[in-house]
């Protein structure tokens, strides 16, 4: 047990101080794995510490971990996850490979099982999380290839290990992640390795399902294998040592395992030069495989062993060795067959999505096993990767859609020659064969590529080996439509054709197959005659008669005649095969069609299945179900030459009759009466015009009128169609006549449809028909054609009064009603749009809650209906109470989403989650984002004001990917192409609702930070610094708040790469706003260049105040200027008892010291402009004489001052902070320089106002240095003092002089020069008169006209 805990402690201990040693987990980023890496290493030496060997026990440590031997020693590593996932995270090639290194062993020798609950995901546990973090290492193809192949080596681990289970959706992540990097990965070993590991996960996956089945069945059996075959002295079992409990002993595979195929290849790669990738890949993934068994060779060598000797009992017949996917040295078979100890509670194919539960799906089929579940679900992903269609052109062989299609169907390939018991014959399995692989497959079977149409050839003849009692139907398709067509068409390849022939000698050289598909399609009485075409088609291709397609050589087609002629003479020797048979064995039978009756069937059922087309307990019991129903030839199942024979005559006679029917209808059905295959009876005749499919259209329907008054109950629907046609052309005049200029005549037609109507609606409509919408049509023709107010007023009446009368039983004409109504609502007409909005209004309150089930179809019409109402300029009232509806409309989505899931219709290929957003939150919020891009001002602010309410009351119902589609029509609105072409109506836009959705964006996106962050604060960053780069003052404004809105809200939830993304977004808007000024040479360019100065001034000054916000929290600043200048005033105390602040409120300990060197920069570039342009007297001057309107010359003091403020508090932060004392050397060395060259400034400033816009400043600069510690201070007295004398011989505030004699007293105590006096009050000196310079950006907009 030490021991264990020992080498376990040193093996994470080495991964740990390796992640640790690396020089990538030094830097800032990754603090959180540094410090998780010591935390764990701290946690492991203190377990180390309280162990101790017992005593004579002592043993020296070993470098590799064992593998358990009970759960006494064991200890798990789960608890040490964190420093590994992090180190996953990392995207440092060195630090992922040690890590994921580490998992794998760990898993691999039981030491990390992940059993317990994961708390950071309700309902799943650790080990799902594990193997997520393991995929996840996988970007793409630039992922390194170490790490690829790190990941596989891990997931084989998992999914072979005997110490973890994952199930479900986390091994379907597993296959997926080694599936993507087979098809992304550029190196070769790196696609062979996967490529192998997908066999041997599929191979384990698939086996633990049959041994599972096995085990549950027949345990005390199983237990008597083990003891028997585990003894050393049977002769198929390879002597091997005994496994030594303590270090483990190695599982070695049988030499005589190893096919003649494999040896074949083995020889031949020793003769090659070039690197063998498939050998490497064997190489990876046997290592894996053999490490995982060791660790279960100490305890369970005997079970191991006896699952491998006695494979092909567990797994059945088909357990030998084939090579799978073209891989040499690859063999699918149960040789190594882990399982799970317990069996797990039945889960039903229902109880998940993932399940596979479809229509199709019989209501009782279910899993027994969660086994049986993961099985299902990858054999239902390959089939459906199988079906993704190629792009159009040449297939590339090196396209990942050929190569995934390849690999999808070699892979199903494996899995179904290698079936066992269960896969055969577990009805969940049967009918996934049937619903995704048959439909791969009739996909693939006619692909032009030849290596796909091979494939689905080895399918096919698999199925048709292990399957075909399952699939007569589907079998019937594939020859009839895909195997068969290939040979008779002249379009047809040669290579195609050669490999249909080649499939069909195969097919043709079992006696078997050959007469089985004889009985069970030519001597049944309602399947093709597949016997009989393929005897045709291959006599004709060996007579040289067969479509000649272009390109065939000479040479070939001789070929495909031999081949045709040697499949004939194949079905020859069949069928004397069959023959002798018999009369030995005169009882044998067939099988195709023979399917096992499932347990809960009854008699009953089983009676009435017997005369089902296709899925007949046997082929033989048929009778035909096509109305011929004078004979009944139900057998045994045992083969009867002669009952066959009758079968055949009988089919022949029947396709006779309907030969003869198709050409004359009455001398047909008299040849079939006549040979006692048809009754004489009305309604055996109706059946059978009824229901044989392979009777002319045309001649069966004018039969049927010489037969009417017999058949009059099944032909009902025919004749209401024809009733509804004659109606629809009636209903055609009519709105052809409703648009008529004589008024009248219009009113006579409008009022006869009216009446026409409500006749149809009070009958109501049946389910999936759509007779209201035909005969309400007319409608509105009539309201998109004729423009006279008195019919279109009569048109909305009549409507209404469908509405009031009959909603109950309005279906599929909601539809035109609103059609009608968004017709209706762009009138200019008052009582036509306020009776259209009154009905609307009722139907959206009132029948909406009562039948709304039946109007979801047309949820999407109301909507846009009202809408339309929103959008009439002339009823201002009605537009406000129309989005007052929409509104109401999104607490009906809200309510009811299942009525939205549930909803299906033919135009619409949705999946069911999404279906409440195509059909409902997308056309409420796309309707208002049209009511805001149409509407004038006030109505538009509403609809901006209902659109973002909804989000904010509905938003944590949407999926991620909703939030893009939404956020796509949000920005529509700052769209530069859709805003108004005139200025003034622009500047209107950006002012108001530009402004106005910039907010709500913001507010949006802090309520739902967790779900938007990752997919659209790059969008918003965007949006804000185009917000600031248009010529709009206030919409400049409003992108600098907003930016600080965000960063403050969110700011603490910000990882480091949302920090640098912002960082960078300040920065542009800094270097884009700097006001560069140039000549100009018109005076309309001169005002425009000024206003546009203007506006990156006021920019500049918001982004300074943005910053200083951000960084020290909004108010901070200002307020701590307040103090420094009262605590002047006062004069209280001495320097030396001040302390050094602490500020804990801002984001200044979010960010990075790269972060805030970079903003540190930007505002001293900032104040440095602002500096040379003060000091530019002649280009003020310049500006002012161009157009400048002011009393002065403008100046940048604001700017000048503010960002030098904020440059200085963030140094001084920093220069304080002790998480940053390596950076305090270059702190210091930046605040000399900047300190020293700002009051240099200030000395060599000649106007008094100027100097005292420096007060503030001078008191922050003077104040931060008096509270630094006296070593510190020495280094900036020294510096600074010569100028500080100099500034003595200006005429200074009280306050200044009050700072100064504090700094110059503390000089006298740090330099030991003279003691500090008592303090005395200065003399208030007389103030300067200030000049009066213009601010520039301050008040702006005033002072610019």
């Amino acid at each position: 047990m030490y021991e264990g805990k020992k080498t376990k402690n040193m093996f994470l201990t080495r991964a740990l101080e390796k992640i640790l040693a690396d020089k990538e987990v030094k830097k800032a980023h990754h603090s959180q794995l540094r410090k998780a890496c010591e935390v764990a290493l701290e946690e492991i030496k203190e377990e180390s510490e309280k162990l101790s060997p017992p005593s004579g026990d002592g043993k020296s440590g070993s470098s590799t971990l064992p593998p358990i031997k009970s759960k006494t020693n064991f200890i798990e590593a789960d608890k040490y996850f964190l420093p590994f996932e992090l180190a996953c995270q990392s995207k440092c090639p060195r630090i992922v490979i040690t890590s994921l290194d580490c998992l794998q062993k760990l898993i691999a020798y039981g030491h990390l099982t992940g059993s317990a609950p994961d708390s950071t995901a309700p309902g799943k546990k650790l080990i799902d999380r594990i193997i997520e973090t393991i995929c996840a290492c996988f970007q793409g193809p630039q992922t390194d290839e170490g790490v690829q192949l790190q990941i596989i080596k891990a997931l084989l681990t998992a999914v072979t290990s005997q110490h973890i289970e994952i199930h479900e959706g986390t091994v379907l992540q597993a296959v997926r992640t080694c599936y993507n990097i087979y098809l992304a990965s550029k190196n070769l070993i790196n696609q062979t390795t996967a490529k192998a590991t997908l066999t041997q996960m599929l191979n384990v996956i698939f086996a633990r399902m049959e041994n599972q089945a096995v085990r549950s069945n027949a345990l005390e059996t199983l237990n008597h294998l083990i003891v028997v075959i585990a003894t050393p002295s049977t002769p198929s079992t390879p002597s091997t040592p005994n496994p030594d409990p303590e270090n483990g002993s190695e599982f070695c595979v049988a030499e005589n395992e190893q096919t003649e195929a494999d040896q074949a290849t083995v020889a031949v790669q020793k003769d090659e030069e070039a690197p063998n990738y498939e050998e490497k890949a064997q190489e990876i993934v046997q290592s894996i495989l053999q490490e995982v068994v060791n660790t279960v060779a100490g305890g369970e060598t005997c079970f191991i062993h006896s699952f491998k000797q006695c494979g092909s009992i567990l797994i059945g017949s088909d357990s030998e060795h084939v090579h799978a996917n073209g891989i040499p040295g690859t063999p699918i078979s149960a040789s190594f067959t882990p399982s799970l100890p317990d069996d797990r509670l039945s889960v039903s194919s229902t109880d998940t999505q993932e399940s596979g539960a479809t229509a199709g799906q019989p209501p009782g089929a279910k899993f027994s096993h969660i086994l049986q579940k993961d099985a299902f679900l990858v054999f239902r992903s390959l089939c459906k990767l199988s079906m993704k269609p190629l792009s159009d052109g040449p297939p590339d062989p090196k396209s990942h859609e050929l190569r995934s299609k390849v690999l999808s169907l070699q892979l199903l390939l494996s899995i179904l020659q290698n079936a066992g018991p269960i896969f055969k014959t577990n009805e969940m399995f049967i009918n996934a064969i049937k619903q995704y692989l048959c439909v791969a497959l009739s996909k693939n079977g006619v692909s032009s590529v030849p290596e796909v149409f091979e494939l689905s050839l080895s399918i096919f003849l698999t199925l048709l080996s292990h399957f075909k009692t399952h699939l007569k139907m589907q079998i019937e398709v594939f020859f009839k439509e895909i195997f068969l067509y290939i040979l008779e068409t002249s379009t047809s390849s040669y290579d195609h054709k050669w490999m249909v022939i080649q499939t069909l000698t195969r097919i043709c050289a079992d006696a078997q197959s050959v007469v089985d598909i004889y009985v069970n399609y030519d001597c049944d009485l309602n399947a093709a005659n597949i016997f009989e075409r393929l005897v045709n088609d291959l006599s004709k291709i060996a007579q040289g008669r067969g479509g000649h397609e272009l390109g065939t050589t000479p040479q070939q087609e001789l070929t495909l005649r031999k081949k045709g002629l040697e499949c004939l003479v194949s079905i020859l020797k069949c069928m004397v095969e069959w023959s002798k048979d018999q009369y030995v064995n005169p009882n044998s039978q067939t099988s195709l069609g023979q399917e096992k009756p499932s347990e809960q069937d009854s008699s009953e059922t089983k009676a009435t299945e017997s005369i089902n087309r296709y899925g007949s307990i046997n082929s033989l019991d048929s009778t035909a179900s096509s109305g011929i129903g004078s004979y009944s030839t139900q057998m045994s199942g045992t083969d009867n030459p002669e009952q066959f024979e009758v079968l055949k005559q009988q089919k022949e006679i029947i396709e006779q009759g309907i030969d003869l029917f198709n050409k004359k209808p009455k001398r047909g059905i008299q040849y079939l009466q006549e040979q006692g295959m048809l009754g004489t009876t009305p309604e055996d005749l109706a059946q059978f015009l009824h229901q044989e499919e392979r009777l002319d259209s045309v001649k069966k329907n004018k039969h049927k009128y010489d037969f009417f008054p017999i058949e009059i109950a099944i032909n009902i629907l025919f004749y209401l169609h024809i009733q509804i046609r004659h109606f629809a052309f009636f209903l055609s005049n009519d709105s052809v006549v409703g648009c008529n200029p004589n008024e009248d005549v219009a009113i006579f037609a409008v009022d006869s449809l009216r009446q026409l109507s409500m006749k149809f609606l009070e009958k109501g409509e049946l389910a999936n028909f759509r007779f209201q919408k035909d005969f309400l049509r007319p409608f509105e023709h009539i309201m998109k054609k004729n423009r006279s107010p008195t019919i279109r007023d009569m048109v909305v009446r009549c409507i209404a009064q469908m509405v009031n009368s009959q909603a109950a039983n309005i279906r599929s004409g909601w539809k035109n009603i609103f059609s009608v109504f968004h017709l209706a609502a762009s009138d200019q007409d008052e009582s036509i749009v306020e009776l259209a909005f009154q009905t609307t209004g009722h139907i959206v309150t009132n029948v909406f809650e009562k039948h709304f089930a039946a109007t979801i179809d047309s949820f999407q019409d109301a909507v846009k209906c009202l809408s339309e109402f929103a959008c009439n300029a002339s009823f201002p009232d009605t537009s406000m109470e129309a989005i007052r509806l929409i509104r109401h409309c999104a607490k009906y989505v809200s309510e009811r989403p299942q009525a939205f899931k549930d909803y299906t219709s033919d135009d619409m290929n949705v999946a069911p989650e999404d279906r409440v957003w195509v059909r409902g939150w997308f056309p409420i919020l796309f309707e208002l984002s049209c009511i805001i891009n149409r509407c004038k001002l006030d109505v538009r602010t509403r609809g901006l004001t209902v659109m973002f309410e909804v989000m904010k009351t509905y938003g944590h119902t949407f999926e991620k990917h909703w939030w893009q589609d939404l956020f796509r029509i949000v920005f529509r609105i700052f769209d530069n192409m859709k805003l108004p072409e005139q200025q003034t109506e622009k500047a209107e836009w950006m002012t108001t609702t530009c402004n106005h959705a910039l907010y709500a964006i913001c507010d949006v996106f802090t309520q739902y930070f967790e779900s938007l962050n990752g997919l659209l604060l790059d969008d918003i960053l965007a949006q804000l610094y185009w917000c600031v780069q248009q010529d709009n003052e206030q919409l400049a404004r409003s992108g600098t708040n907003c930016l600080e809105n965000v960063v403050i809200l969110n700011g603490e939830k910000f990882s480091a790469e949302t920090w640098d993304k912002t960082c960078n977004c300040m920065l542009d808007i800094f270097k884009t706003t700097i006001p560069h000024a140039s000549r100009t040479s018109t005076k309309i360019q001169e005002q425009r260049l000024f206003s546009a100065l203007l506006i990156k001034c006021v920019v500049q000054l918001e982004l300074i105040q943005t910053i200083d916000n951000i960084v020290f929290f909004p108010a901070t600043s200002k307020k701590e200027d307040a103090e420094n200048f009262a605590a002047a005033q006062r004069d209280a105390g001495c320097a030396a008892d001040v302390q050094v602040e602490t500020q804990d409120q801002g984001m200044f300990r979010y960010l990075t010291l790269e972060q805030l060197f970079k903003l540190l920069d930007c505002l001293l570039e900032s104040h440095r402009f602002a500096k040379a342009f003060n000091s530019n007297n002649e280009q003020r001057t310049l500006l002012w004489k161009a157009g400048f309107k002011g009393k002065s010359k403008p100046n940048l003091l604001k700017q000048e001052t503010s960002s030098l403020a904020c440059g200085l508090r963030i140094l001084f932060r920093m220069y304080t902070d002790e998480s940053r004392q390596g950076a305090w050397e270059e702190v210091q060395r930046r605040l000399l320089n900047v300190c020293s060259e700002a009051v240099a400034y200030f000395l060599a400033l000649t106007s008094e106002s100027h100097r005292e816009a420096w007060t503030n400043l001078l008191l922050l600069f003077l104040t931060k240095v008096l509270k630094i510690s006296d070593e510190r201070f020495k280094a900036h007295a020294s510096r600074y003092y010569p100028l500080l004398c100099e500034i003595m011989q200006f005429d200074l505030i009280p306050e200044l002089r009050a700072v100064l004699r504090k700094f110059y007293l503390r000089i006298g105590l740090v330099f030991n020069i003279a003691q500090l006096p008592e303090p005395e009050p200065d003399p208030e000196p007389r103030r300067a008169e200030p000049e009066t310079d213009m601010e520039v950006g301050e008040e702006a907009g005033e002072e610019a006209q």
